[in-house]
């Protein structure tokens, strides 16, 4: 299972959704469903629309997602887990992939 957990939240002007700054574990693709929980239980689903591929010093990455996950997503409560072989009709198609073991 692949997870992100979200570590911080950073609105930008010359964006609609905000940068979700956090820790990923396993795979996500652009364009893939992800499911949005809190407490172990599943608050919202949406996309992972993009991700910026500069690491922090402290191994965090940069994700864009959905409406549906970024308006709910909490620092430090919320991991977002991405499902396999599903996306959405809003995805965003991509050829990038990311694959971290932190």
């Amino acid at each position: 299972m692949s997870e992100f957990r979200v570590t911080g939240i950073f609105p930008v002007s010359f964006r609609p959704d905000p940068f979700v700054v956090g820790r990923a574990i396993g795979n996500f693709e652009v364009g893939g469903a992800v499911e949005l929980q809190r407490a172990g239980k599943a608050i919202a689903h949406g996309v992972l629309r993009a991700f910026d591929i500069h690491r922090s010093p402290r191994g965090e990455l940069s994700f864009t997602f959905s409406d549906e996950i970024s308006s709910a997503s909490a620092s430090g409560t919320s991991f977002v887990r991405w499902i396999p072989d599903r996306t959405y009709s809003q995805a965003t198609p991509s050829l990038f992939r990311s694959s971290s073991g932190r």
